[in-house]
This record gives structure tokens, C-alpha cells and sequence, in this order.
């Protein structure tokens, strides 16, 4: 089914608890984009965990080859996931094409509206 939007989810989910929180996301048009967006909360995770967690978090920033496997993917109409572990919590970083008709929408809603009503259904 063609598409014409990239949705991008940070969530991070705690292992002892069980509990899932929702970071962020984001719409975007290309799979490049769509890259850029998750770099940059991996980043932002990686400024947050303890430092041992950290290598694996810098040696997929530095991944060309899962960088451009990401961009085939989405560009190719799949999803990508990553998931970052640390101690307690997972962080699973996403980006998926909408289909053009889920990604239909009334005039002055946006995308966020809807991502923090599905959060709040959970």
C-alpha cells in the first residue's frame, strides 16, 4: 500500500516493573528523516545510561551498514526497530511507513494527538 508518512516511537519499557513509557515521536516524509529522528534519541538515551551501556549505543550510531539496512528498509515500505538495553529498561526506537488512508487526518490535528491518545489507552 503506497504511504506518504514515516511514523517514529521512542518507548522505553522497565523489565522489573513491566511498566512501558513513551518517549516521543515523530512524522515524518522520507526514511532518511525518519534515521535522523531515531540517531538523534539515541543519543539522547545514550547521554542518560551509565557508562558501560554506552558502547553498544555508540557502535550502532557508527553502523553505516545497519544505518543504510534502516533506509532500505523504510524506503521499501518495512519497519525498522533498534532496541537499546540498559541495567533496568529497554529502549525500542521505531519507524514505520502509514498507509495513506491511516495517515488521513482532520484539518488541524496532528499526528501527536493521536500517538499520546493510543499512549494514554494503554
Amino acid at each position: 500500500m503506497p504511504f506518504n508518512t514515516l511514523w517514529c516511537e521512542a518507548i522505553a519499557l522497565n523489565s522489573a516493573t513491566g511498566h512501558t513509557h513513551w518517549l516521543g515521536a515523530h512524522a515524518t516524509r522520507t526514511p532518511r528523516l525518519a534515521l535522523r529522528w531515531i540517531r538523534t534519541r539515541a543519543l539522547a538515551i545514550r547521554d542518560q545510561v551509565d557508562t558501560p551501556e554506552r558502547w553498544p549505543i555508540n557502535a550502532w550510531l557508527l553502523d553505516d551498514r545497519e544505518h543504510q539496512y534502516a533506509l532500505d528498509q523504510l524506503a521499501t515500505g518495512g519497519m525498522y526497530a533498534h532496541t537499546i538495553h540498559d541495567a533496568t529498561l529497554s529502549y525500542l526506537l521505531t519507524a514505520r511507513p502509514i498507509p495513506r488512508t491511516a495517515a488521513h487526518r482532520p484539518e488541524g490535528t496532528c499526528m501527536h494527538e493521536y500517538a499520546r491518545e493510543a499512549a494514554d489507552a494503554r
